[in-house]
């Protein structure tokens, strides 16, 4: 009997791979600063020069809260108590999204996150490392005239200063707000857990932090960063040998016992470096561990009964958050 043949995705990104990219466009780049140092603004900027995911947390906690996910409802609880959403909450949603498909082959760009020391080291320990730190540096004067002249279009997003950057005259004018938390008051304390908190984040990070005077016209910072970024080391912005365009294949083998499911991944992971995913050896591994949701599958694994899906999915989503997963694609 003729064996059926892989997906032709996979034929084709074997036999013909695109060439490398002379200059990998897969960055990871953060930048802090205090509010109103000119990060939205830079990172837009950035965003279109370099071709990265443009990530805000804000923006992605507004998103979930709109589009009623899990995540959203949880949050929203704390945002409709004017509390800060929990750091578990917020890098979990970060680590869902830079392990997606655009993140890895683009790279992305952080907008104000991480702003303390305790979310560097919660991302460093899921394998989130940038590859540079760019810090916007405005004295307290000029952050505060920013914050209390800014003005936000509602239906764009797009960010204005009543005196040096007014809206357009006419429809765009009458529609700009200013937002609730854009007062002297709300800032003056929105930068006191700046100022607690940026030294500590900046020794986390030193090696990799360029410092820019973020008081300068706009353009003349985004030269400023533009040769920052293209000042880093060859050797992190070129793709290992082994990357080709294929670098992101997602497989289901499914079959009934004995169909030759395990046989076949084996042969299928080794040849196209693909992550292997088994439930079964995923859950064995994680009772072995110890891990919370090994203690909790162990329940049921002992009174032979079935572990529940949403264990078992908490279990997958856990690994497709892995650094790599997103890059080598699986099984």
């Amino acid at each position: 009997r003729r064996a059926a043949r892989l997906p032709p995705a996979l034929d084709a990104a074997a036999a013909a791979p695109e060439p490398l990219p002379k200059r990998r466009v897969a960055r990871r780049l953060v930048i802090p600063g205090a509010p109103a140092s000119g990060k939205g603004s830079q990172s837009a900027l950035l965003a279109a020069e370099y071709g990265l995911v443009h990530l805000s947390t804000g923006d992605m906690l507004r998103a979930a809260v709109k589009g009623g996910t899990e995540l959203g409802a949880k949050a929203k609880a704390f945002m409709d108590a004017g509390e800060l959403v929990p750091d578990a909450l917020v890098i979990n949603m970060l680590l869902a999204r830079v392990a997606e498909p655009d993140c890895a082959a683009r790279g992305w760009l952080l907008d104000g996150f991480p702003r303390t020391k305790a979310q560097a080291d919660a991302m460093e320990a899921a394998g989130v490392v940038p590859d540079a730190v760019l810090q916007l540096d405005v004295p307290e004067p000029d952050l505060l005239d920013r914050v209390v002249a800014r003005r936000l279009d509602p239906q764009t997003g797009a960010i204005y200063h009543v005196k040096y950057d007014p809206p357009p005259a006419g429809d765009v004018a009458a529609r700009v707000v200013q937002r609730g938390d854009d007062t002297e008051e709300k800032a003056r304390v929105r930068l006191a857990f700046y100022e607690k908190n940026n030294k500590a984040l900046l020794e986390k990070y030193a090696g990799i932090v360029t410092r820019l005077d973020g008081a300068k016209p706009k353009p003349d910072v985004f030269s400023a960063i533009r040769a920052a970024i293209d000042a880093v080391p060859a050797a992190t912005t070129t793709p290992p040998a082994s990357t080709s365009s294929r670098t992101a294949a997602r497989v289901l083998i499914m079959g009934a016992p004995g169909s030759g499911k395990g046989t076949q991944c084996a042969i299928i992971v080794e040849k196209f470096g693909l992550r292997h995913l088994s439930t079964g050896d995923l859950l064995r591994a994680a009772v072995k561990a110890g891990s919370p949701l090994g203690v909790q599958a162990k329940e049921f694994m002992e009174k032979g009964a079935l572990v529940p899906d949403e264990l078992v999915i908490g279990l997958i989503k856990e690994q497709l958050a892995e650094p790599g997963v997103a890059g080598t694609g699986w099984l």
